[in-house]
């Protein structure tokens, strides 16, 4: 029997088996089976882990956490950190960039250091009590897939970008598939690698920046002087990536503001970094042909990459109509941008939670028109494109991206949970009575 890039290897099509996932019924026997035989590989460490992060998440259970205390519990307890900074967020700015009042900075820095500081010790915090699983790795990811789009968010006051500017859907989108593509790497490769500027670095970067915008809100703004050459090359950008952040007049050419020269950057380092993560794993199958040796698990293979990729593609491209739409569509007292924000971000976060059960759990990756965050997107796309006399219908439509998102998220965590005899957030007595036995032997040698 053979696998054939992520399509089931049972009889069923792959329309019908995405059905079935999606209402919890599968083989669960295989489903355990794989993962049982999951192994974590610890990936790389990036620059700023090496430096003092990795030690200092080492430290931080020694210091803070009980030895009850489950890792997934902390996962979401960052989770809440970053929801809650964003809500407020939400509540106070009509395009993720303007309103906000001076003292949701330092809140924001605050929040974003603690969820990378929880989200860094939670693996730690596994491994002190020995509750690592399967399940914790799905669930750590599962909240990243999340946490990525609404850290993209807060870095929005930051740049003073509104979501209505066509700079920041392309950062949103690629900061989206940043994340995407570095778990395909972790997919084909069975283990993730990190470049050295990567998402820890740009945290640390953006808790300094959201704090330094506290400080001195009119930073952002401040226009600098660029070479000619340098000049040159932003002049040949399409004049709506100059809009805002371009010269400030005709007298000064060269002359930029920095809000913009902030994300520009950023983009292309996100660009490039999926370019190379692309290329490595093309790389691993430069000289296979597309049928798939057995050997191979499924959704690997260049079958299953070009259905990787072009699913996201199709993710891609309904993102953009959704934000086009959202854009002409925003009426006074809708904020159809913001909706459109959460849909974003929830249907992305559904599309990566099949990719990362595809890899732990070995069940078919979806192909884009059994995608439900397509779907979800689709959906936004007619909303807010229809006048029905009403102009919330796309804030309906997010909540029900939120609602979709959180069935297939509990509904998988319930199985996966069950399958391995573990709790989602506790740690099982008979585990920590083993972990508390073993510490006492180790303080009486």
């Amino acid at each position: 029997m053979t696998y054939d890039g992520g399509r089931s290897p049972r009889h069923q099509s792959n329309r019908s088996t995405i059905y079935a996932l999606s209402r919890g019924v599968f083989d669960r026997e295989s489903l355990k089976a794989a993962l049982k035989s999951y192994q974590y590989k610890s990936p790389n460490l990036s620059l700023f882990e090496r430096l003092w992060l990795d030690e200092f998440w080492n430290r931080v259970p020694e210091w803070c956490y009980p030895l009850w205390l489950a890792p997934n519990l902390i996962t979401f307890t960052g989770f809440c950190c970053i929801t809650v900074a964003s809500m407020i967020q939400l509540h106070y700015s009509r395009n993720l960039a303007t309103g906000l009042p001076g003292w949701w900075f330092p809140l924001a820095a605050f929040c974003l250091f603690a969820y990378q500081t929880l989200d860094g010790s939670d693996g730690k915090q596994a491994r002190r009590t020995k509750s690592g699983s399967a399940l914790g790795e799905l669930f750590d990811h599962g909240v990243d897939a999340l946490v990525t789009s609404l850290v993209f968010g807060l870095s929005m006051t930051v740049t003073g970008f509104g979501m209505d500017h066509i700079m920041a859907f392309w950062g949103l989108f690629f900061t989206q598939s940043a994340f995407y593509f570095s778990n395909l790497t972790l997919l084909h490769f069975e283990k993730q690698e990190f470049n050295n500027i990567d998402c820890q670095e740009v945290q640390v970067v953006l808790q300094l920046a959201l704090l330094l915008t506290w400080w001195c809100p009119s930073c952002s703004s401040t226009s600098i002087t660029l070479p000619s050459v340098l000049s040159s090359l932003l002049h040949a950008l399409p004049v709506s990536f100059l809009a805002e952040w371009g010269p400030s007049s005709d007298l000064e050419p060269n002359s930029f503001r920095v809000q913009g020269l902030l994300l520009l950057p950023a983009l292309v380092a996100m660009c490039c970094n999926n370019i190379n993560a692309a290329a490595k794993i093309l790389s691993l199958y430069r000289h296979s042909s597309w049928e798939l040796p057995e050997r191979l698990r499924v959704g690997q293979g260049l079958r299953g990459l070009a259905k990787q990729c072009t699913t996201f593609g199709v993710h891609g491209v309904l993102s953009f109509v959704a934000w086009r739409l959202a854009c002409d569509a925003e009426h006074p007292g809708t904020n159809t941008i913001l909706a459109y924000f959460i849909v974003s971000t929830y249907a992305f976060g559904d599309l990566m939670n099949h990719a990362l059960v595809t890899r732990v759990g070995q069940l078919t990756f979806p192909a884009f028109y059994t995608n439900r965050g397509a779907w979800v997107l689709l959906v936004f796309c007619v909303s807010v494109s229809v006048d029905l006399g009403w102009k919330g219908l796309g804030w309906v439509v997010a909540l029900g991206a939120v609602a979709v998102h959180t069935q297939y998220s509990v509904m998988m965590a319930s199985t996966i949970a069950n399958l391995l005899e573990v709790n989602i957030f506790t740690i099982r007595k008979a585990t920590r009575q083993a972990d508390q036995e073993t510490n006492q032997q180790l303080n009486i040698l």
